[in-house]
């Protein structure tokens, strides 16, 4: 997936990010920065939380709730909480702050990944202290590799 230059990694997201070492919320984090600078590309898009050096206008994106269901013996279900913040230039326009959350809403839908494609299908949003909220639940199955048909034929061979 091509990064855009205007997405801002938090320094441990992008350490795991050059080590290889992703994990499914970090590649929907990842994910739903893209869409967003895409959308949005004289914009700086911020993925993690940073108490300085904000330059507004700036949109954030994080985690906020996570949830992990066992499903079948080598299924999982992740639910993650997604939030998106939206940092306006001037906190008092709100026709401008309701114009990037409709956009926002619209366009996150589809998700693409380097490890498939996410679905944001619920979506809500807010504007609070002369800030701009959207959240959204994406629902994620991994399905771990089934090690039993190796370990039987490595069983199979040994007592051949």
């Amino acid at each position: 997936m091509t990064i855009p230059t205007n997405i801002w990694f938090n320094p441990s997201l992008n350490a795991r990010r050059l080590a290889s070492t992703l994990t499914i919320a970090d590649n929907l984090l990842i994910g739903t920065a893209v869409v967003m600078a895409n959308l949005f590309p004289t914009m700086k898009v911020d993925i993690g939380n940073r108490k300085s050096g904000v330059s507004p206008p700036e949109l954030a994106v994080n985690l906020y709730q996570q949830q992990n269901s066992k499903r079948l013996a080598d299924t999982d279900e992740f639910t993650f909480g997604l939030e998106i913040t939206y940092i306006p230039k001037d906190s008092t326009d709100r026709a401008e702050i309701s114009h990037t959350i409709f956009l926002l809403l619209q366009n996150l839908d589809v998700i693409p990944s380097d490890i498939g494609t996410f679905r944001m299908l619920d979506k809500s949003s807010d504007i609070t202290d002369g800030l701009g909220h959207v959240t959204g639940n994406v629902t994620a199955w991994e399905i771990l590799p089934d090690d039993s048909a190796i370990i039987q034929k490595a069983t199979k061979e040994v007592n051949i």
